[in-house]
């Protein structure tokens, strides 16, 4: 006759099979972004192939938009059935995050060309794998710090040079609206330990200071605001590059 397991040797099972699919979903994430970054960089090492790249982009947007489309549906059938999918290889959640980071990648790559939508895809892969491993105070500064960054990086660019402004002032909107989201789920987590709209796994942990998030704002707004009055983008975001460094290590000490 089997034994029944005892209930702390069921929680041991639990997490073990937790942390096995979680493993899986960053190898999964990991090996995507591989693939991506090396086809990519490959596409565009000729003139011909970048060429090619440039005429079907159109398609690849469209393809895009229809799987961001259909994992928000999924997502969203998901959410209302309350299925659980923390021991999920291909959860929903991370269906839509590979689906909208493939749609900003392809809207993003004739304006801004290759080497930005390389970053991106690096970001968001870094997103992903501070949300599944670090505490939701650090993802929440690593959202401001990575629209921050992203912003800043337009901006030097583009700011001040005729229609160019419009995408300056798009880039700082965007920080904006990123530190308002930000500071607003960090109150309400810091609160109540949880937080509306963002599903099950943001909840607060023991200990989660707020100001945390709130500072990750800060730093973000300024890199982003100096990069608009200066145009010296790369000293703004080598110094929201710095800030972040040092968050890192100390969220990676407590880790262990």
């Amino acid at each position: 006759m089997e034994k029944k397991m005892t209930k702390k040797e069921e929680r041991a099972k639990e997490a073990e099979a937790l942390s096995n699919a979680i493993t899986n979903r960053m190898t999964l994430v990991f090996c995507l972004l591989v693939v991506s970054i090396i086809a990519l960089v490959r596409v565009t090492q000729s003139s011909a192939t970048e060429l090619w790249l440039l005429n079907a982009l159109p398609v690849f947007r469209i393809v895009t938009a229809v799987l961001l489309v259909a994992a928000l549906v999924w997502r969203g059938i998901c959410g209302r059935r309350k299925t659980d999918e923390r021991f999920r290889v291909l959860s929903s959640p991370l269906l839509l995050g590979v689906a909208a980071a493939l749609f900003v990648a392809a809207m993003a790559y004739n304006p801004l060309g290759s080497f930005r939508v390389i970053v991106w895809l690096l970001a968001a892969a870094l997103l992903f794998f501070v949300y599944e491993i670090y505490a939701v105070d650090f993802f929440l500064y690593t959202v401001v710090s990575v629209v921050g960054g992203m912003a800043a990086s337009i901006v030097g660019t583009a700011a001040f040079r005729g229609r160019e402004i419009f995408v300056a002032a798009v880039a700082l909107g965007a920080t904006l609206v990123a530190v308002a989201i930000v500071s607003y789920l960090a109150g309400c987590l810091e609160k109540d330990g949880t937080a509306p709209w963002v599903g099950g796994k943001l909840i607060a942990p023991a200990g989660m200071k707020a100001l945390n998030a709130y500072i990750g704002c800060g730093v973000a707004l300024l890199a982003v605001l100096g990069a608009v009055c200066f145009g010296h983008a790369l000293w703004f975001i080598a110094a929201l590059a710095a800030f972040y460094l040092v968050f890192a290590i100390v969220y990676t000490v407590k880790l262990m």
